[in-house]
């Protein structure tokens, strides 16, 4: 028999998200605005699947089950800010 899966801890100990990169934080601005990874990648320099990759990261260090709840967590935690959001969505 074997072990169930299991979530990820946060890196920065329970309850408190830990701190994003700036690449992290640029990204997650514009997951905020409902770009997929391919047009973030394309409007950062970035491949998609480095797009996936800073995500995934992202979510660790945040503690997050996925995308919307890594913009929660990183706008809660002041990590992104609404303006951050709005600077995304017209570049």
């Amino acid at each position: 028999m074997t072990a169930p899966a299991t979530v990820p801890a946060p890196t920065a100990g329970a309850g408190r998200p830990g701190h994003l990169t700036p690449r992290q934080r640029q990204i997650l601005a514009y997951v905020a605005c409902g770009l997929p990874d391919t047009r973030i990648g394309a409007r950062i320099g970035i491949q998609g699947s480095s797009v996936k990759t800073s995500l995934r990261r992202a979510y660790r260090t945040l503690g997050a089950r996925n995308r919307a709840h890594a913009v929660i967590i990183a706008l809660r935690s002041r990590q992104i800010t609404l303006h951050d959001i709005d600077q995304a969505a017209h570049r």
